[in-house]
């Protein structure tokens, strides 16, 4: 648990982005035993998620809603799957 702390530290440091450049947001949808996205109010496939991750982690921003009943756990799993694909600055911010 305390190897997640420096890694949601760093996702939380904030980007800069471009003028005019807004962020794409997504959001977390966290339900018992599970741990979804949502892309413009809409459930993204894993497909769907690698291709947006891919965007991501060649520059253009992304800020990760969360909403306030989903734990550190369903934070660090969006994180990481983000990592996976070479995204490494996200801004994340609670609702």
């Amino acid at each position: 648990m305390l190897l997640l702390l420096p890694l949601l530290a760093q996702a939380a440091e904030p980007i800069a982005p471009a003028i005019g450049e807004i962020p794409e947001e997504i959001v977390v949808i966290a339900r018992r035993g599970r741990c979804d996205v949502s892309i413009a109010n809409r459930i993204v496939s894993n497909r769907e998620f690698r291709d947006k991750a891919k965007q991501w982690a060649a520059g253009q921003p992304v800020q990760v809603r969360v909403p306030v009943g989903s734990t550190i756990l369903c934070e660090a799993k969006i994180m990481f799957r983000l990592g996976r694909y070479g995204v490494t600055r996200a801004t994340f911010v609670e609702e």
